[in-house]
Formats: structure tokens, sequence, C-alpha cells
């Protein structure tokens, strides 16, 4: 992973907005002006409040069809063309922050705005469009989606709006959304949705109906700030908590019942990240540029992925079986023995059976990922992530194996792991030398018994 930052021409760190223009530059709009990338390069322009005021933070880039560079910033719009930039704010009938542009064939474009819905630029004006008034859920304009049928879709901070024929419908939570926060969209080529969203994780909207994937069953984060596609169908998406990888393959088999778990890789400082803090809610959030790379807008300057550059780890972790609590109360440790196999008494009253592993690695050890099933009661693997403690209740008597086994950050698994063998006896009640002594008991009662009838 390489940086851009201040220290290589960039105008401030904070970066939002970033477009890869038509003859291959790249805008990246900060909160202390735009900036062009080109041949190695950046060039500044400074965007000033009325011409001379204070500085405008840039929130979202669009270039038409003809060329025109749309600007979208805290308290209005500019807009760059010929070499000039002209201050439009003044357009607006109520001037507002502009989060997100979209601009159609038709050279209509579409603002987004923080309080006052869509509005949008047609013939030379400047109007209102679409506001909750009309259907939208919410005024707070975070995307703009047009899909490849020609219709429109609105990303806000209630909801998920789709306008076809003029009649909206409105996706929130309770039409099975993770979250109403939303921050991103990307339709695939057979016309499936992904959206984005702030808090709720990723959700995958397919033939009228909603799957979402969040850090419950297996994504990095839950933060969905921008969706990139590389040639070998990986998804990249950013968070509050870095850049992560996951295989969109993975994600469909996972929602259609194929398999039961999908793997996601995370990415920060320790791969050059110079913040973890991606940035998102403003279009568009991420690019890639004509080399294949990926570019993402952070706290600290722009963090570009070269999905081609990948170096898997190869190394599965070792695993080990740290200690063992009943009621949590430590009955064995892996220091205190190297003996695996012994027996755990349960007495009746004991309820809890606590097994803590762990695994070790060099690389992103905070990413190891977990599988463990008690051989006699599970079926199947749990899945469990990162969590490095196996918890059971009310376990019959029996014989027992733990299994755990783990991954690594890039998915390469021991598939050996470490077991411990766990005996667990019965109460004395449910022994078969009690069930003798009763029986014997038993009869002896009903022959003395017998004996003194008789």
């Amino acid at each position: 992973m390489t940086t851009l930052s201040v220290k290589d021409g960039l105008v401030n760190n904070e970066t939002y907005p970033i477009l890869k223009a038509r003859d291959g530059s790249i805008y990246v709009g900060t909160v202390g002006g735009l900036s062009r990338y080109q041949d190695g390069k950046f060039t500044n322009t400074i965007l000033r409040d009325n011409g001379g005021g204070g500085v405008l933070a840039i929130q979202s880039l669009c270039e038409d069809e003809t060329g025109r560079l749309w600007i979208g910033v805290v308290g209005g719009l500019f807009v760059l063309q010929n070499g000039k930039v002209e201050d439009w704010s003044g357009k607006f009938a109520k001037r507002d922050t502009v989060y997100s542009i979209y601009s159609q064939k038709d050279g209509t474009v579409l603002f987004g705005t923080e309080h006052f819905g869509v509005w949008k630029y047609k013939d030379g004006i400047i109007s209102a469009a679409y506001t909750t008034s009309e259907g939208l859920p919410g005024n707070d304009i975070k995307f703009i989606h047009e899909d490849r049928n020609g219709n429109l879709w609105f990303g806000t901070y209630n909801g998920l709006s789709f306008l076809k024929d003029g009649k909206f419908t409105n996706y929130t939570t309770n039409e099975g959304l993770p979250s109403n926060y939303l921050r991103s969209m990307k339709e695939d080529t057979d016309g499936t949705l992904w959206i984005g969203s702030y808090d709720g994780g990723l959700s995958r909207f397919k033939d009228g109906k909603f799957f979402n994937f969040n850090t419950e069953n297996g994504l990095f984060s839950n933060g969905v700030f921008a969706i990139m596609e590389d040639k070998n169908g990986n998804f990249w998406m950013s968070s509050n908590q870095g850049i992560y990888r996951v295989s969109k393959q993975q994600l469909n088999d996972f929602a259609d019942g194929k398999i039961n778990h999908y793997e996601s890789f995370g990415y920060g400082k320790n791969d050059g990240m110079l913040n973890t803090e991606c940035n998102g809610g403003r279009q568009p959030s991420a690019l890639m540029d004509s080399s294949g790379k990926i570019w993402f807008p952070t706290l600290e300057g722009i963090a570009i992925v070269n999905p081609d550059a990948l170096q898997t780890n190869q190394i599965p972790p070792p695993v080990q079986i740290e200690k063992v609590e009943i009621d949590r109360e430590n009955i064995w440790t892996e220091n205190a023995s190297n003996d695996s196999n012994f027996a755990v008494k349960i007495n009746p009253s004991d309820i809890h059976l606590d097994i803590t592993y762990t695994a070790l690695s060099l690389i992103k050890s905070d990413q190891i990922h977990f599988r463990y099933k008690l051989e006699g009661l599970d079926e199947d693997w749990n899945e469990v992530g990162t969590r490095r403690t196996a918890y059971y209740t009310h376990v019959k008597a029996g014989h027992y194996t733990f299994r755990v086994i783990a991954a690594n950050s890039d998915g390469v698994w021991n598939e050996t792991g470490a077991t411990i063998s766990l005996r667990i006896h019965p109460p004395i009640w449910a022994t078969p030398w009690f069930a003798g002594a009763v029986l014997s008991l038993g009869l002896t009662l009903s022959v003395w018994l017998y004996r003194r009838r008789i």
C-alpha cells in the first residue's frame, strides 16, 4: 500500500471526494481546497466563500458530459470550466452543503444536499427536484445512483429510495436494510445492488430481497463507506477501522446458503496506511485508476491499494489450548501440564465449561480467525472469528475431544490445530455402579420382606 499526503503536495491531508477525470488526472477534494494529480504531481486550488472569505471544504465532485467539473462544498457549489473556477452557490434558492453530484446523459446534473433533498441543473437553471414532500425518506442525500435501466437510487440517512416512472419506493430497516444510515452503492454487471452503510455493514439487494453482512457473520467492519471491485472479483471497502477485502463470490455463496462462512481481510497502519479512519458520506468516496489501483480518502491523505501486488502469508499459525475453566475456576493450564488427555469432573451443580485457546503469528495476530468444535456434541465447526474462548453449558456426561483450528490474516488455515480430551463424569446417581447398588438393595429388601411375610 502507498500513500499521498501534504508532503507529496496534497493541499490538505483531510480528504473526502476523489474523482478520476476523463483525461486521466485525479481530483481530490479536501477541507483545504482542491488538488489535481497528474504526471506524479499535484496542483492546488483554494476555494473561498464569496471569493475572499474563509477556505471552503470540498464535499463532492462530478465531471459532466461536457467535461465541466462540478464541486460541491460546505454551503454551496462551484464549477470549474475552461481553467476558471466560478461560484454557483447563489443559483440555489436555498444555499446548502452538497454531498453528492450525479451527471445524467441528457445533460441534467443532480445535486444531493444536506437539508433540502435533491436539486437539479437543467437548461441553465438550478431548481428543487425531490424532497420528503415528493416521497424521499429523508433530505440528507449521501449518494445518487442511476441503474442500468435508467432508474434513480438515493441513499440518505433515513434509508434508501428508488425512483421509477415518477414514483418513489423507500426501503429502511423495516424492509430489511441493516441500517438507515447509508453511504455507498455499487451495481453488479448482473444488476445486483450492494449497499454500504455507516454502521450496519453491507447489504445485497437481489430479486427484491435484502441479505445483510456484518461483523457478527464475518465482515471486518460494519462501516462500508465505499465499494470497489478488482479484476479478481474482490470487493474493497473502506471504514473507520481501515480498508478491507472480501470475495464477492463468497458473499453470494454465503447469502445463498452454499457455504456457512466467508472471510474478510483488513488492512491498516501495519500495511502502510497513515490513518485507518477513512472518509465517506461524500460522492465519490473511492476510485480505480487506469492501472487498477484503488484510491481511498482518509483523515491523513490518500491510501492507494494495488490488488495485483498482494502477498499472501503462507505460514499457518500454530495453535495452543491455554486453559480450561469450570464455573470460571481454572482447573487446567497449558503451562501446568503437557498432558492433553485428562478427565474433567463436572458435578451436578457445575454449569459452565470454558476453554481458552490462542494462535501465534508475527503478522496481524489480531486478525487470526478460529473454528472449534466439541466432538461428541457439536455436529459441525463453530465459526467464531477472532474470539479466543469456547463456551459450553450443561454438557452431558461422556467422553469428548475439543478441537480448535486457526487461519492467519490471509486465510491460510492450520487444519491440524490443537486438541484436548475431556471426560465428564456423571453425578453419582447416574453411574452404573450406583444403579447396580440400588438394584441390589431393592432385591435384598424384596427378599427380606418376602421372608418376613412368610
